[in-house]
């Protein structure tokens, strides 16, 4: 998208695309907000497998607020030059001026040209030029954070804290497959117990479902406290094993209740109740 533009993105996923750059979503100068979405599998042949944003300097236009958002799997090929000149990321990249804004998502698992770095490459390069940066609004699990020059440009959350690695040690999501399961679209569901996105996120900016439309705040590691999961997703109880959702099964155990006290209802009841 180009300058001034506006995209918002909600309960959605983009997956399976490729681009010279911004394989996800490519903004030249526009304005991005995700928000309870997935981005995953996607290519850039140069830079941004997930997202590539840059500020307009004409109007300052050009920021990305990611959040509640699960971006993995994304691959910058990094076929325009190597990285002595170009530090590229197969996640974020805002380059070489661009704001991020990054809060209780899931930036981790994405890849770089293996034949340049094997392995997990940069989540994030951002610019820093301009008070450009990735600005943290805490609860993220980013898998490879890398600061300094040409690399993610981090600004540290105030209320929150993020869960993140390095390229020594990577910090795995632990997310299962780009699956559709009963949803409208497919998404990566956090492992239980172990992966980091559970009880991860900034209860501040929760909404009130996830990107499935399933019940967010739960409390998905049973410590007691109801928390936002971090990412797209947010995961049942661990002692939900089945992978039914809550609500499904809340209501299916009333009903079940209710013919146990009394029986199950005549048939005129039931059709009465349909009406």
């Amino acid at each position: 998208m180009d300058a001034d533009a506006q995209l918002t993105l909600t309960n959605s996923t983009l997956a399976g695309n490729t681009a010279w750059q911004g394989g996800g979503i490519f903004n030249n100068g526009g304005d991005v907000d995700t928000l309870n979405s997935t981005i995953s599998g996607n290519d850039a042949w140069f830079d941004g497998g997930g997202v590539w944003t840059t500020l307009n300097p004409a109007d300052g236009f050009g920021a990305a607020s990611i959040i509640l958002t699960t971006i993995t799997g994304n691959t910058s090929k990094n076929c325009g030059g190597d990285l002595g000149r170009f530090r590229t990321s197969g996640g974020v990249t805002a380059n070489p001026v661009g704001s991020v804004f990054l809060q209780s998502s899931i930036l981790a698992g994405n890849i770089e040209n293996p034949l340049i770095r094997p392995g997990f490459g940069d989540d994030c390069v951002v610019g820093s030029f301009g008070g450009s940066g990735l600005h943290s609004g805490g609860g993220n699990v980013i898998g490879v954070l890398e600061d300094g020059i040409g690399a993610c440009n981090y600004i540290p959350p105030v209320l929150f804290t993020d869960q993140t690695g390095t390229f020594a040690a990577p910090l795995d999501p632990r997310l299962g497959a780009l699956t559709i399961f009963t949803e409208p679209t497919a998404t990566h569901r956090p492992i239980p117990p172990l992966s980091p996105a559970i009880d991860g996120g900034a209860s501040l900016r929760c909404t009130p479902t996830d990107q499935r439309g399933e019940p967010r705040n739960l409390d998905g590691d049973l410590d007691g406290r109801r928390v936002c999961d971090s990412g797209s997703v947010e995961v049942l109880p661990a002692t939900d094993i089945d992978g039914v959702a809550a609500s499904v099964e809340d209501a299916a155990s009333a009903a079940t209740a209710m013919r146990t006290a009394f029986g199950s209802p005549p048939a005129e009841c039931r059709v009465f109740a349909q009406r």
